[in-house]
């Protein structure tokens, strides 16, 4: 796990094409022929209120091309102490992703894995996955 480095927006914005250039393939993440997409900083966004996004374009078994978010927060963190419910978390987050990406399509709720961590889909055909 990489250290929390917040970074200010504009520095963001200008790390985001980056992130979503290189295409991870789905089943070699699950097979763990590929280091996921969290190894590789260029993927993390670390903000100073605590939040951490994972960002990464993925393709999906069918051929799909999707950028996939996940969102944490660091322990002990502004957003940890002053922590404003799950579902107002989620609205920070894809708030946040939107701000840095630029890209204000719907992003599709997929769940949240263990850790307490939700995840999304974003693109034309993230409603089909």
């Amino acid at each position: 796990m990489h250290p929390h480095q917040p970074e200010n927006l504009l520095d963001a914005q200008r790390r985001y094409p980056a992130a979503v250039t290189e295409v991870y393939d789905v089943e070699s993440i699950k097979l763990g022929t590929v280091d996921p997409p969290s190894r590789h900083r260029r993927h993390v966004f670390d903000f100073a209120d605590g939040l951490r996004l994972i960002i990464s374009r993925e393709r999906y078994e069918d051929g799909r091309l999707l950028v996939h978010v996940s969102a944490s927060f660091k322990c002990g963190s502004e957003l940890h102490r002053s922590f404003p419910g799950l579902m107002e978390f989620m609205c920070l987050a894809c708030r946040r992703f939107w701000d840095v990406s630029g890209d204000w399509q719907p992003m599709r709720f997929v769940g949240i894995t263990c850790g307490n961590v939700p995840h999304w889909l974003v693109g034309e055909e993230a409603a089909n996955v």
